[in-house]
């Protein structure tokens, strides 16, 4: 299936499994945060893409969309065993932050975490396989932070579950993570990831891993847990039975 994502940069990339490598070649030819700072081409409130067996991707901002490509650009083959391919998606997460790196160099315009959410599934042609999506956290102008994680808020089930946080979290929790929620890096993984309301039994488990981008002196990549806020949307996400998410 192929979905057409107008970027602003001479027209639009088509993202098709195919060609995806191809796709990501001209996309990093032609990135926006290294010509006029453009980090938000498609507006605050973004483009939802959608994919056969996944809820609707929306794309806020260019680090939304450079996940998403590489989501589907290095994908772990079928001829891999399982723990083969966890250790693939893996590495390729490590890889992603790396590329954030170099392809934005200015801490304060580079998102500070990125995440790779999968889940086990069993195919008659493929055998055991993961299906997976990998985001990164909000950043560009300071002013617009908390006007895109907004956005997100309102855009996704998962984060309208949560809206309330701020009247379950206790004055310490809540000065002690001052980001605004759908800021994070597993709010796109998550909301593309979730299952349909399930029993127990039936509802979709979820492997979530996010790594801290180095900021600073501090240059190496390092496993973060969800913080206060994507644990209470983890607890709702739970209480509305669409999944049941475990950190990797």
């Amino acid at each position: 299936m192929a979905s057409k994502i107008d970027f602003g940069i001479r027209g639009a990339i088509q993202v098709r499994r195919g060609s995806t490598k191809k796709c990501l070649n001209k996309f990093i030819k032609r990135i926006l945060c290294r010509t006029n700072q453009t980090i938000v081409p498609l507006g605050p409130e973004g483009k939802k893409i959608t994919l056969d067996n996944f809820h609707p991707i929306l794309i806020i901002t260019i680090w939304d969309a450079w996940s998403f490509l590489w989501t589907y650009a290095f994908q772990p083959t079928m001829k891999m065993k399982l723990n083969e391919q966890i250790d693939y998606l893996m590495e390729s997460l490590k890889r992603l932050a790396e590329s954030l790196i170099i392809i934005q160099p200015k801490e304060q315009l580079r998102p500070s975490t990125v995440n790779v959410t999968y889940s086990v599934e069993t195919s008659r042609q493929e055998g055991i396989v993961v299906k997976y999506m990998m985001g990164a956290s909000i950043r560009c102008k300071r002013s617009m932070n908390k006007k895109l994680a907004e956005s997100r808020m309102k855009q996704m089930e998962t984060l309208q579950w949560a809206k309330n946080v701020k009247d379950v979290l206790t004055e310490e929790q809540w000065e002690n993570c001052k980001h605004a929620l759908g800021n994070c890096s597993e709010s796109v993984p998550w909301e593309t990831m979730r299952g349909n309301p399930q029993s127990l039994q039936g509802r979709a488990v979820l492997y979530t891993r996010s790594l801290a981008i180095p900021r600073g002196d501090h240059q190496v990549l390092s496993v973060i847990q969800p913080c206060i806020k994507c644990n209470y949307v983890m607890e709702m996400m739970n209480r509305h039975q669409v999944a049941t998410i475990h950190s990797y």
